[in-house]
């Protein structure tokens, strides 16, 4: 896990660096680069939570575990949401079902989809806050 983990920061920044610096500013470009971020992100507290299972760390708070659970949750779902719906229009676009006009076509719906899908990933995550209980024996 490990090395997938690295390996997509380090993919994941040389494509962000590649959408940043192109000249075309257009919706596709947008969305990829949102992907490149949130992957980024996603790969980064992976690789830490996979370090920290592999060295057994113990959280001293409860806080501390239910925020990394959080944030594991919330990285993962927000690039599985974007990626869906990217798909999603890929698919329509090329079955061409019923004149089907891109999801990606303009620049602010892009930033709405992007917006949404973060949301629906926060708002999908907080049971980690609200309902994770942990045994306060496990603590350190």
């Amino acid at each position: 896990m490990s090395i997938v983990c690295s390996a997509g920061i380090i993919g994941n920044f040389v494509a962000l660096l590649f959408y940043v610096s192109r000249k075309d500013k257009s919706a596709a470009t947008l969305v990829l680069s949102a992907l490149s971020v949130k992957d980024l992100k996603c790969s980064i507290v992976l690789l830490s939570s996979t370090a920290g299972l592999v060295h057994s760390m113990m959280y001293t708070h409860v806080a501390a575990c239910k925020i990394q659970g959080f944030l594991n949750h919330i990285f993962v779902k927000n690039s599985t949401l974007l990626l869906f719906i990217l798909a999603l229009d890929r698919y329509f676009i090329i079955c061409k079902i019923s004149k089907w006009k891109s999801l990606f076509a303009r620049r602010k719906t892009v930033v709405c989809k992007i917006v949404c899908t973060t949301g629906l990933s926060i708002l999908f995550s907080i049971r980690e806050l609200v309902f994770f209980e942990l045994d306060p024996y496990t603590l350190l």
